[in-house]
This record gives structure tokens, C-alpha cells and sequence, in this order.
């Protein structure tokens, strides 16, 4: 059965679906996957992995471990296979032109004040109580994942 560009001529809005759909599928099974690893060559049990608590090294880099692997089934895995079954051109080799490479440098220095404006707005704004415990958990989370032995 050849698959390769069997979505090539569908429309696009059955493309976008099908996109979707691979992205909401590959997610879900590189989750499982990466809970799976951990089940099986660890001595977690697989209740343990969903409660993970940051109490040791270990529960972090499990969780790194899983972060890593659904990041790759969000943004890798389903643009490539897209690209194969929509017989797309990845068109790895590209020639970029003078023109091109300013006007994308020149949008990213020129976004810097309106991101800062953003920004700026962004921290006026009051939020509830309950909102700022989710942004505490937040931040310790982040700093368990940012934190190097």
C-alpha cells in the first residue's frame, strides 16, 4: 500500500483536519510511549508517574523525559509525516536572497517595542487569587526543569 501523497490532492480543508488530527493522535501516543519507557525500565508504577510530585531528581527528569518526547509528537513527528502524505516539498535547500534576510532582520528589531508594550500591559493587569497559586506552581515547576546537576 503506498500512502506517499495520498492526501495530495484532498482539499485543504480536509488537509487542515487530517493535520489536526495527526497532531492530536501523535501527542497522545508519544505520551503513552514516554509513560510507558518509564514504566517499564524504571521501578515507578504507572500511578505514581501521573502524581509525580518533584520530591527527587528522578521525578524530574521523568517528567523531562515526557515533556521531551510529547514535544516531539506536537511539532516534529506530524509535520513530517504530513509533508509525506501530502507529497509535500520540505524544500530543505533553500537560497535565501539579500532582500529576504533584512526584512526578516529588520522584523525582529522592530518587534522588540511592541513586545515590550505588550508586556508592560500584561503586568497591570490584576488577576484573582486562585490565579496566582497556579502561577506559583508554575514557576516552581519551571524552575525544577531549569535547575542543572
Amino acid at each position: 500500500m503506498r500512502l506517499k501523497g495520498i492526501f495530495k490532492e484532498k482539499s485543504s480543508t480536509n488537509k487542515l483536519g487530517v493535520f489536526f488530527l495527526m497532531i492530536l493522535v501523535s501527542v497522545i501516543l508519544h505520551t503513552l510511549l514516554a509513560q510507558a519507557v518509564i514504566v517499564l525500565f524504571t521501578d515507578v508504577t504507572l500511578i505514581a508517574v501521573g502524581m509525580i510530585q518533584f520530591a527527587s531528581q528522578f521525578e524530574v527528569d521523568a517528567v523531562k523525559f515526557i515533556h521531551m518526547l510529547s514535544a516531539i509528537g506536537l511539532f516534529i513527528t506530524p509535520t513530517l509525516l504530513y509533508a509525506y502524505l501530502c507529497d509535500f516539498d520540505l524544500k530543505l535547500k533553500l537560497n535565501f536572497n539579500r532582500q529576504t534576510l533584512l526584512l526578516a532582520i529588520a522584523i525582529m528589531l522592530l518587534i522588540n517595542p511592541f513586545i515590550a508594550f505588550i508586556y508592560e500591559w500584561n503586568m497591570s493587569f490584576n488577576i484573582p487569587d486562585w490565579m496566582l497559586i497556579f502561577d506559583d506552581n508554575a514557576e516552581k515547576i519551571t524552575k525544577y526543569f531549569l535547575k542543572m546537576n
